[in-house]
């Protein structure tokens, strides 16, 4: 079997793994679509369903990024993010706030808690996938 190939402006190269995801959202289409195109993206991805699972997956293996939703039951994007950052710092792993709720409160308390990025839902598959990349580059660096 030969080495996945990464896609033409990915920050990984052919001998190196593809960057492993983790896609948390309450709503199971959700996860499951952005799963699939992930996939199809050159990505390795993992879901969850709720802040809580999150960070029970978060603990058990190592990942490159967090795709987090915001609106959950229970622990909401806001909370999980809070205890993702207080073990993991945002230069080693980025999160991705990804969430319908589009207003500027939420967005600056995001990134004043750490949140690397901030996407609005409905969104465009390749804005998210090239915001991805720009990260885990980043983090890379």
């Amino acid at each position: 079997m030969s080495a996945p190939q990464p896609l033409a402006n990915s920050p990984f190269t052919a001998e190196e793994r593809w960057p492993r995801v983790l896609v948390v959202d309450d709503i199971e289409d959700n996860r499951e679509i952005l799963r699939r195109r992930l996939m199809a993206a050159r990505f390795e991805v993992v879901t969850a369903c709720s802040g809580a699972e999150c960070l029970e997956v978060l603990g058990e293996s190592p990942f490159d990024i967090v795709l987090l939703d915001h609106m959950m039951p229970g622990m909401d994007g806001i909370e999980t993010l809070t205890a993702i950052r207080e073990k993991w710092p945002k230069t080693v792993l980025p999160v991705i706030m990804v969430t319908a709720r589009d207003d500027d409160p939420l967005i600056v308390k995001a990134f004043d808690i750490g949140a690397n990025d901030f996407v609005a839902k409905p969104f465009s598959f390749p804005v998210l996938a090239a915001r991805t990349r720009a990260q885990l580059e980043a983090v890379k660096k």
